[in-house]
Protein backbone atom coordinates (compact mmCIF):
# COMPACT_ATOMS: atom_id res chain seq x y z
CA UNK A 1 0.00 0.00 0.00
CA UNK A 2 1.00 3.45 -0.57
CA UNK A 3 1.17 6.71 1.90
CA UNK A 4 0.42 9.90 2.07
CA UNK A 5 1.22 12.36 4.82
CA UNK A 6 -1.75 15.22 4.66
CA UNK A 7 -1.78 18.25 7.17
CA UNK A 8 -4.65 20.28 7.80
CA UNK A 9 -6.82 16.57 7.77
CA UNK A 10 -9.43 17.24 10.29
CA UNK A 11 -12.56 19.09 8.14
CA UNK A 12 -13.01 20.57 4.97
CA UNK A 13 -10.90 19.99 2.18
CA UNK A 14 -8.20 17.83 4.15
CA UNK A 15 -10.58 15.38 5.69
CA UNK A 16 -12.52 15.14 2.40
CA UNK A 17 -8.62 14.41 0.78
CA UNK A 18 -7.89 11.43 3.74
CA UNK A 19 -11.20 10.40 2.68
CA UNK A 20 -10.24 10.37 -0.77
CA UNK A 21 -6.59 8.64 -0.13
CA UNK A 22 -8.25 5.89 2.22
CA UNK A 23 -11.24 5.05 -0.26
CA UNK A 24 -8.26 4.68 -2.90
CA UNK A 25 -6.36 1.94 -0.44
CA UNK A 26 -3.97 4.33 0.33
CA UNK A 27 -2.83 4.45 4.13
CA UNK A 28 -2.65 7.58 5.46
CA UNK A 29 -1.48 9.81 8.30
CA UNK A 30 -2.78 12.99 9.00
CA UNK A 31 -1.78 16.04 11.43
CA UNK A 32 -4.47 18.59 12.66
CA UNK A 33 -4.69 20.61 15.70
CA UNK A 34 -7.71 19.09 16.84
CA UNK A 35 -7.17 16.84 19.56
CA UNK A 36 -9.46 14.01 18.84
CA UNK A 37 -8.85 12.18 16.20
CA UNK A 38 -11.12 12.83 12.87
CA UNK A 39 -11.11 8.91 11.77
CA UNK A 40 -11.38 6.44 14.48
CA UNK A 41 -12.60 3.60 12.70
CA UNK A 42 -9.58 3.72 10.33
CA UNK A 43 -7.21 2.70 13.22
CA UNK A 44 -5.30 0.17 11.03
CA UNK A 45 -5.32 2.52 7.97
CA UNK A 46 -5.16 6.15 9.11
CA UNK A 47 -2.69 7.43 11.54
CA UNK A 48 -3.73 10.76 13.43
CA UNK A 49 -0.57 13.43 14.63
CA UNK A 50 -1.99 16.30 16.73
CA UNK A 51 0.20 19.43 16.36
CA UNK A 52 0.70 22.71 15.06
CA UNK A 53 2.71 23.34 11.75
CA UNK A 54 3.92 26.31 12.27
CA UNK A 55 5.78 24.28 15.34
CA UNK A 56 9.31 22.75 14.35
CA UNK A 57 8.62 20.25 17.14
CA UNK A 58 4.97 19.35 15.74
CA UNK A 59 6.42 19.34 12.40
CA UNK A 60 9.55 16.65 12.87
CA UNK A 61 6.75 14.42 14.72
CA UNK A 62 4.44 14.32 12.37
CA UNK A 63 7.32 12.86 9.94
CA UNK A 64 8.44 10.35 12.33
CA UNK A 65 5.56 9.13 13.43
CA UNK A 66 4.80 8.48 10.00
CA UNK A 67 8.25 6.69 9.29
CA UNK A 68 7.98 5.05 12.16
CA UNK A 69 4.01 3.65 11.93
CA UNK A 70 4.20 2.47 8.05
CA UNK A 71 7.70 2.67 7.39
CA UNK A 72 7.77 5.09 3.96
CA UNK A 73 5.79 8.04 2.71
CA UNK A 74 5.06 8.20 -1.14
CA UNK A 75 3.24 11.68 -1.28
CA UNK A 76 2.18 14.86 0.78
CA UNK A 77 -0.54 16.48 0.89
CA UNK A 78 -0.47 20.19 2.63
CA UNK A 79 -3.53 21.41 3.06
CA UNK A 80 -3.24 23.21 6.49
CA UNK A 81 -3.94 26.58 5.83
CA UNK A 82 -5.15 29.76 8.12
CA UNK A 83 -6.78 33.12 7.42
CA UNK A 84 -5.61 36.40 9.25
CA UNK A 85 -6.87 36.87 12.38
CA UNK A 86 -8.55 39.36 11.24
CA UNK A 87 -10.18 40.32 7.71
CA UNK A 88 -8.68 43.36 6.93
CA UNK A 89 -6.38 45.32 4.13
CA UNK A 90 -3.54 43.90 3.44
CA UNK A 91 -1.44 47.10 4.67
CA UNK A 92 -3.81 47.18 7.76
CA UNK A 93 -2.39 43.46 8.65
CA UNK A 94 -0.73 43.14 12.49
CA UNK A 95 2.45 41.79 12.40
CA UNK A 96 1.35 38.97 14.77
CA UNK A 97 -1.30 38.07 12.13
CA UNK A 98 1.16 37.93 9.24
CA UNK A 99 3.01 36.03 11.48
CA UNK A 100 0.47 33.02 11.92
CA UNK A 101 -0.40 33.14 8.34
CA UNK A 102 3.06 32.84 7.03
CA UNK A 103 4.52 30.25 9.79
CA UNK A 104 1.52 27.63 8.99
CA UNK A 105 0.58 28.39 4.90
CA UNK A 106 4.17 28.93 3.42
CA UNK A 107 6.99 28.04 6.64
CA UNK A 108 5.36 24.71 8.02
CA UNK A 109 4.58 23.51 4.68
CA UNK A 110 7.82 24.35 3.32
CA UNK A 111 9.92 22.91 6.22
CA UNK A 112 7.95 19.71 6.80
CA UNK A 113 10.73 17.57 5.21
CA UNK A 114 13.48 19.71 5.72
CA UNK A 115 13.39 19.73 9.66
CA UNK A 116 13.62 16.20 9.19
CA UNK A 117 16.49 15.74 7.16
CA UNK A 118 14.50 14.78 4.41
CA UNK A 119 14.49 18.01 2.21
Amino acid sequence: MKHVLISGCTRGIGAACVKKFLLNDWVVTGMGRSEENPFPDYYSIFHYVQGDLSSTEDRKRFVMEAFYKFGKIDALVNVAGVAPLERKDLLEMTEESYDRVMNINTKGNFCLFSDNGHG
